[in-house]
């Protein structure tokens, strides 16, 4: 087997970008602070509606996945390794193992103190919310946008079978042969075609 070849356009590339953006951060960090703080807050008090609601929309496109006419799609071939149960015990252990222990017992005070949407921090509102707010983190839509990231590299891999287990690979469909590896970056912006078509 091939060792794979880093590509050292992507390496050096993402490694200047991030300098970019780390580097003002690093020698301003009160203004850069400042500066983040009001994103954040702008994004997530006038679009904060919409995260929520495309999480439930992801929510509602799986389950009609799973019940609709690609319900029949097998990942994988033969009978499974594992059981069910181990399947899901692996799953939530894996994704959500590591941030449940820490963010499972002080959630709920971080938005007693810290409510979202601006309000009182301390109130009976902010209790209100404390008790709830943690299922757009832990419940059936944070799982839904998991799902849905995974499903095409799954796909690929198992039922097209692609050799990695990458986005890149998981978008041949859209790509061709235009697609790129998780290593070895294999065409250049100027050799997309001038349309694109889903070839699924």
């Amino acid at each position: 087997m091939d060792k794979p070849q880093l590509d050292k356009r992507i390496f050096w590339g993402a490694i200047i970008i991030i300098c970019l953006l780390v580097a003002p951060l690093a020698l301003g960090p009160e203004k850069g602070l400042a500066i983040l703080n009001g994103v954040r807050g702008f994004l997530t008090e006038k679009f904060g509606w919409l995260y929520m609601l495309f999480t439930v929309a992801i929510f509602g496109f799986l389950i009609w996945l799973a019940t609709g006419k690609y319900a029949h799609v097998k990942l994988g071939d033969g009978e499974p390794e594992f059981s069910t149960p181990s399947w899901i015990a692996m799953m939530f252990t894996g994704v959500i193992g590591g941030g449940i222990m820490y963010w499972g017992a002080i959630e709920w005070a971080f938005y007693y103190t810290a409510p979202p949407f601006g309000l009182e921090p301390k109130t009976a509102e902010a209790v209100h919310w404390a008790a709830t707010y943690g299922l757009f983190h832990w419940g059936f839509t944070a799982w839904a946008i998991f799902c849905l990231s995974v499903l095409p590299i799954a796909y690929a891999f198992h039922v097209r079978k692609q050799p990695t287990l990458s986005l890149s690979g998981a978008c041949q469909g859209v790509l061709g042969k235009y697609r790129t590896h998780a290593l070895n970056f294999q065409f250049s912006f100027q050799d997309f075609p001038s349309d694109l078509h889903l070839q699924i």
